[in-house]
Parts: structure tokens; sequence; C-alpha cells
């Protein structure tokens, strides 16, 4: 049984474009937490009591849900670039 190659470090290319996804990710969280609150303030002068709460429920719901994905999301990122660091070393070995 032999055993596989440890994982290398990302390229400089591939580091760019993970950190610039990363700041991507960041940067519409921020701006989604914006429009939310911009939304309900909004909200809040037109609608009743009950149906604003009723969309404050769904818009943390719908956060809470997002944040709980978000590790997936990383994991599903760093198995995607250690999937295709044996692939771009070439072959090794006879």
């Amino acid at each position: 049984m032999t055993e596989s190659p440890p994982p290398r470090a990302a390229t400089g290319g591939e580091a760019r474009l993970v950190a610039a996804g990363a700041l991507t990710q960041l940067t519409a969280q921020v701006l989604g937490l914006a429009v939310l609150l911009v939304i309900f303030t909004v909200l809040a002068r037109r609608l009743a009591l009950v149906e604003l709460g009723a969309y404050g429920l769904m818009a943390h719901w719908l956060a809470y849900w997002k944040l709980w994905l978000a590790p997936g999301e990383r994991r599903l990122v760093r198995s995607v670039l250690t999937s295709l660091a044996p692939r771009a070393q070439g072959p090794s070995g006879p």
C-alpha cells in the first residue's frame, strides 16, 4: 500500500483566487445585512406589528441558515483544492 503525498500548498494564483472568493463572500454578507436593515426599516413604517414580526422571524431564520451553511462551504472549497493538488503535480513514482 503506497502512501499518498501530503497536500501541497496552493500556488500564488490559487491562493489569490481563494482569498478573492473569501473576500467576495464577506462583502456579500455585509451588503446583505445592510440591505436587510434598510428593508426592515422601510417595512417597519408600513406593516402591522404581526406582519413585521413574521418578516423579522423569517429574515433571522434565513440568516442563521446561511451561517449554518458557511462552514460546509469552507470544507467543500478545501476538499476541492486538495483533490486538485495531486492532479496538478502529475503522476509520481514508477
